[in-house]
């Protein structure tokens, strides 16, 4: 692909030139998520790729080249909160007001749950490698630090 190798400002100027559209670099953006993620995990949730696709030929059709980074795919990591996207924030949001009660983490990156539960004083054991698909306390059981849990990756 003419992506490839083109860095954020090459590409915007490709954009803002119209030598690429929008829906062109969204597209190639979604089948290197759908290529990767599955053994990097980088992208935790994501919009549907129908309504991905339908802003991006909006973007096409209303483009303004008054917004330098305008057209360019973002994506956001979990330290921003995203209303209509399921995010791990919230995680963190009710582990600090309640932090005796032991979190679901189940779905979440193994990286993510270590720092989540070693946060609330837990000792994380690991099985396997990936997203956790069992854990050993129950979900909204009372914690104590020193606690240990197991997590079953896959």
């Amino acid at each position: 692909s003419m992506l490839e190798n083109k860095s954020v400002k090459e590409i915007i100027s490709l954009i803002h030139k119209k030598e690429i559209s929008v829906s062109e670099v969204v597209s190639f953006y979604i089948d290197r998520i759908k290529k990767y993620n599955p053994s990097l995990n980088a992208i935790v949730s994501i919009k549907d790729e129908e309504q991905i696709i339908n802003e991006a030929k909006h973007k096409d059709e209303n483009f303004d080249d008054s917004k330098p980074l305008f057209g360019l795919p973002l994506a956001s990591k979990d330290l921003l909160d995203v209303v209509t996207q399921r995010d791990f924030d919230g995680y963190y949001r009710n582990t600090q007001q309640d932090a005796a009660t032991m979190p679901n983490v189940k779905g979440m990156p193994a990286m993510d749950a270590i720092a989540l539960l070693e946060n609330l004083g837990l000792v994380v054991q690991l099985k396997g490698s990936g997203r956790v698909q069992r854990q050993s306390l129950t979900i909204g059981a009372k914690i104590k630090e020193g606690q240990e849990i197991i997590l079953n990756l896959s």
